[in-house]
């Protein structure tokens, strides 16, 4: 009796068996597969002396996506540099999506229509003498 209960049930074990397999097979093939998406803020630092084009535009990226910024002076600022997530001067420039970043471009006031820049001279002293250094960073 036994014997004909395994072969009424091998049958049945392995149909299932072959349906479990083929349905997840589908199921796996046909999902919808997310793509990352990263948010890119921008500050205008000091507020009111530029403005930053992005393109593309938007603010929200796939992950990977290229996004070149160009930094605006509004009239009496030249853009100096970037900070945040991205560094250096120059303009436009670029960065790539893979996090969330956050960009500040800072403008100095001295450009456009007739401002004048105003430099200051910075006199570092040590003492004791030998007792450190200072060191000037680019």
């Amino acid at each position: 009796m036994n014997n004909k209960k395994i072969k009424y049930i091998m049958p049945l074990l392995l149909i299932m068996l072959l349906f479990t397999t083929c349905s997840q097979k589908k199921s796996s093939s046909t999902g919808s597969t997310q793509t990352q998406q990263y948010t890119l803020t921008v500050n205008v630092y000091p507020s009111g002396s530029g403005r930053v084009v992005l393109s593309p535009s938007g603010g929200v990226y796939t992950a990977g996506t290229v996004v070149e910024l160009t930094a605006i002076p509004n009239s009496g600022y030249t853009f100096n540099m970037w900070g945040g997530d991205l560094s250096g001067s120059q303009n436009p420039t670029t960065i790539t999506m893979n996090s969330n970043k956050t960009v500040i471009a800072q403008f100095v006031s001295g450009g456009g229509s007739g401002g004048t820049t105003t430099y200051y001279t910075l006199t570092v002293n040590i003492s004791p003498t030998g007792g450190g250094n200072v060191v000037k960073k680019s």
